[in-house]
């Protein structure tokens, strides 16, 4: 079944990334790569099973009123069993073995999942710079990226799915959003903010930069409580992207192109 293979793929190929003997680095980061692919996919599954299934509820509170005696035609829909159809989707929603759904809680509740990948990232701007000339460069350098998206992709769908579970479960306090979980180890999310100094693959600076910008929305004076020896670094690794945003915008287009992410986290930082 679906669970299994994902629990496995979770537990075993990913947590146990850094205590398992590979062949070479670069089967250890192509493996780490195609996991977070994985991760990626269950939860955009997920959730599109999740909006779907709010889109069903939508339709059926508009539905009339099933009290009555039903009379179901040639082609006509029976909302009473549209109801208990929507309603056995939300069941299946929060099923324990659900593979999005047990990733997700992983993330939400700062789990193994979530310590391998930040343990991952904690490679930093200047290792990952240094290594990409190795033969495991190119596979390190697409395993970090892929954890950036990860995560930005999570923290847009954090809030929504801490407040589902908190309404489910009034004393389930452990569900905490991405901004509250990272807040507490800023060394560690300075790390992560801090692959806007990347220059060798841009996706992984604008990745970084939608990142600090959902946490300068979410954390007030965000980069004041970075670090003192990284927040100087980050902040000239934002000015640098927008310098170079500005600089391949064409002048016919002019400044409008430049992406907003950039200009947001410029603003906050």
């Amino acid at each position: 079944p679906a669970w299994y293979h994902s629990r496995f793929i979770r537990d075993r190929l990913f947590g146990e990334l850094g205590t398992r003997i590979h062949k070479d680095q670069t089967e250890r980061w192509t493996i780490a790569r195609d996991c977070i692919h994985h991760f990626m996919f269950m939860l955009q599954c997920y959730q599109e099973v999740a909006l779907n299934t709010q889109e069903l509820a939508d339709a059926v509170s508009d539905a009339p009123s099933t009290s009555g005696a039903l009379a179901i035609g040639l082609g006509e829909t029976s909302y009473a069993l549209t109801v208990r159809g929507q309603s056995g989707s939300h069941h299946a929603l929060d099923k324990p073995g659900l593979p999005g759904y047990q990733l997700l809680i992983d993330f939400l509740t700062s789990g193994t999942t979530f310590s391998v990948l930040t343990n991952i990232l904690s490679v930093g701007t200047e290792a990952l710079s240094f290594e990409r000339n190795a033969s495991h460069g190119a596979a390190l350098e697409e395993t970090v990226l892929g954890a950036l998206q990860l995560l930005e992709y999570i923290f847009s769908i954090d809030e929504q799915a801490v407040a589902s579970l908190r309404a489910k479960n009034k004393d389930a306090v452990f569900y905490h959003t991405m901004d509250e979980i990272m807040s507490q180890d800023m060394v560690q999310l300075a790390n992560i903010v801090g692959y806007v100094q990347y220059k060798f693959n841009p996706a992984i600076p604008l990745s970084a930069l939608r990142i600090m910008r959902v946490m300068c929305c979410r954390v007030d004076h965000f980069a004041l409580l970075l670090p003192p020896s990284s927040r100087a670094a980050v902040v000239e690794g934002c000015a640098s992207c927008l310098e170079l945003a500005f600089a391949t915008v064409p002048a016919s287009e002019g400044a409008n192109r430049l992406d907003e992410n950039a200009s947001n986290a410029i603003a906050c930082a």
